[in-house]
């Protein structure tokens, strides 16, 4: 599978475009987009290349949250930020 990654969400929805899957023993198939429903992803194995400590760290400013929930989508919106800078524009092959 080869795609672009667009984003993901606080459910773990992971939405992608230009999508070319390959299933065994079948033609390729294109997709303008493709979304995958948080719970049907086990997990993601991510290149070694990849830059986690540059791309973990929070270096927006901060804003005074008023409960803690908003505190976590924050983080949440500058860590999906980052991965979304890093994985646009990368082909991705899933075993």
């Amino acid at each position: 599978m080869t795609f672009l990654f667009v984003g993901v969400d606080v459910a773990m929805n992971t939405h992608l475009k230009a999508v070319k899957m390959t299933v065994k023993n079948r033609d390729p198939v294109q997709l303008e987009t493709l979304s995958i429903r948080g719970n049907n992803i086990r997990y993601y194995i991510l290149p070694d290349s990849l830059p986690l400590e540059t791309l973990l760290i929070d270096d927006t400013p901060k804003a005074k949250a008023k409960k803690k929930e908003a505190a976590r989508g924050n983080q949440l919106t500058v860590v999906k930020s980052s991965m979304k800078q890093y994985f646009t524009g990368t082909s991705v092959n899933v075993g």
